[in-house]
């Protein structure tokens, strides 16, 4: 037991240390996804914002380092309709 609480602090410690990329938000979502295996995916969203056409933003946010960023899935009659597109990797 001894032993098991400090591997245990380190393990959470150097998870808190990953980089998460929009490359990490969009491995495991595709169109045609439901609004249930988004959120499976990815968790509840940060915001959802209605549009005028019935469709719907889902925007989740995240760090990578120190810069703040979003990801945004346009959902519409319950289904994934679009992904954001990664940014180039130069």
């Amino acid at each position: 037991m001894k032993r098991t609480v400090p591997a245990l602090i380190l393990a959470l410690a150097l998870t808190g240390c990953a980089s998460v990329t929009t490359d990490d938000y969009n491995a495991p979502v595709h169109v045609g996804m439901t609004e249930r295996q988004l959120t499976d995916a990815l968790g509840k969203p940060d915001l959802v914002t209605q549009k005028p056409d019935g469709s719907q933003d889902w925007v989740y946010s995240f760090n990578i380092g120190v810069d703040a960023k979003s990801a945004t899935y346009v959902v519409k009659d319950g289904k994934v309709v679009e992904v954001p597109t990664p940014p180039a990797h130069n």
